[in-house]
C-alpha cells in the first residue's frame, strides 16, 4: 500500500470501508447528514479525522496535521483494521441482518414488540 491516508472531500459511502479495510487513516467531512450511513465508523480521532464541510482551507489543515504525524497515522491505520475485523465482517453483518428482519413480523409488517 502507498498510499498514506484517505481524503475525501464529498459524501463518503463505501469508500471508507475500504479504505479502513487497507488500514489507511481517514479524513472526512464532520456533518454527518451529507454522507452514507458508513460514516459513522471513522470513529474521529481512532481511526482518522475530519473538517469543516465546505472548507477547502480546513481540509488543506487536516491532511497536513495528518501527514507530519507519522506515529499517529500508523496508529489510526492500526485502528482502522482493528475496526473493520471487529465490527464489519460477514459474520457481523449477517449478525445485523438477523436482527433487522426479526423486527418484522411474517406478514412484512413492522413488528411493535
Amino acid at each position: 500500500n502507498e498510499c498514506a491516508i484517505l481524503a475525501y472531500p464529498g459524501a463518503v459511502g463505501l469508500a471508507l470501508l475500504h479504505a479502513m479495510a487497507y488500514g489507511l487513516p481517514s479524513i472526512i467531512h464532520s456533518d454527518l447528514r451529507y454522507h452514507g450511513p458508513e460514516a459513522i465508523c471513522l470513529g474521529a480521532p481512532k481511526n482518522g479525522s475530519t473538517f469543516e464541510r465546505g472548507s477547502a482551507q480546513d481540509l488543506a489543515r487536516a491532511i497536513n496535521v495528518s501527514l507530519a504525524a507519522p506515529l499517529l497515522r500508523e496508529q489510526q491505520s492500526k485502528n482502522a483494521l482493528e475496526t473493520m475485523a471487529a465490527s464489519y465482517n460477514t459474520e457481523n453483518m449477517v449478525e445485523r441482518m438477523i436482527q433487522l428482519l426479526m423486527v418484522f413480523n411474517d406478514k412484512g409488517e413492522l413488528n411493535a414488540s
